[in-house]
């Protein structure tokens, strides 16, 4: 910003034309400062929340990039719970949106069998009787899809500053 002198030796109108570009000039460091406190308080790195679409660049400055859709935020660090020892690194993406459970992700558990046999011809047949050993299924239950892993969420724009 610059001091503006009046010479009064010149007419009212050179002096509204001095004042005029003082003044826009004013206006102009006034916009560039503008412009860098925005930046300044939106390093590279910054997440930009919103439920409007717009690009924060036009808000901000600066080159921002949307993260991919069902992306959330989850807190940097490491930590322990009762499953153990966890880490999450800033900038890594976790997780998925539905699952395929495997067989060791089931809750352990034991089905029951229940045998009623008979024959026709008046035999009785006892469980565990006879030479060979007795195995038998149950009927199979579910339709092998995978399940939804979504903790109840709001969908937004989130928006990450990348230079």
């Amino acid at each position: 910003m610059s001091n503006v002198a009046i010479d009064l030796t010149k007419t009212v109108k050179e002096i509204i034309t001095t004042m005029k570009t003082a003044i826009d000039n004013l206006n102009t460091d006034v916009d560039s400062l503008k412009s860098e406190i925005l930046l300044a308080a939106h390093p590279v790195g910054s997440y930009y929340i919103s439920d409007k679409a717009t690009d924060p660049g036009t808000l901000f400055g600066g080159t921002w990039k949307m993260l991919d859709p069902g992306l959330t935020i989850i807190a940097q660090g490491k930590g322990t719970d009762k499953f153990g020892s966890f880490e999450f690194v800033a900038g890594q993406t976790y997780g998925e949106r539905l699952h395929q459970l495997t067989v060791d992700e089931l809750a352990k558990h034991a089905h029951t069998v229940s045998w009623h046999a008979s024959s026709s011809k008046g035999n009785d047949y006892a469980v565990g009787s006879g030479t060979s050993p007795v195995t038998d299924l149950t009927q199979y239950a579910g339709d092998d899809k995978p399940h939804n892993n979504i903790q109840p969420s709001r969908a937004a724009y989130i928006w990450c500053r990348v230079s």
